[in-house]
């Protein structure tokens, strides 16, 4: 996916993110996954499947722009972030 280099992408390669993040949950829970995008849309499908992915995850925007998906959850809580993907 070429346009992935530039953080740009479309809805479906948004899913597809957040697939290979749930990929990298099941094979180590341990894991740190860093995610960059600018595209809210991937911002939104990671928090609201937060508790399927590794705590330490983090949204890179740019290089000094790095959003604590765990951080967010933990200001929204369970109800609200599930709320985000209906």
């Amino acid at each position: 996916m070429p346009e992935m280099a530039t953080g740009r992408h479309n809805l479906e390669e948004g899913d597809q993110l957040v697939l290979n993040a749930f990929d990298v949950m099941h094979k180590d829970p341990q894991s740190i996954l860093d995610v960059f995008s600018v595209d809210t849309d991937v911002f939104v499908l990671l928090l609201g499947h937060f508790p399927s992915l590794p705590k330490s995850s983090t949204l890179l925007r740019t290089k000094s722009d790095r959003i604590s998906i765990n951080d967010c959850y933990q200001r929204l809580g369970p109800k609200r972030t599930e709320a985000l993907i209906g």
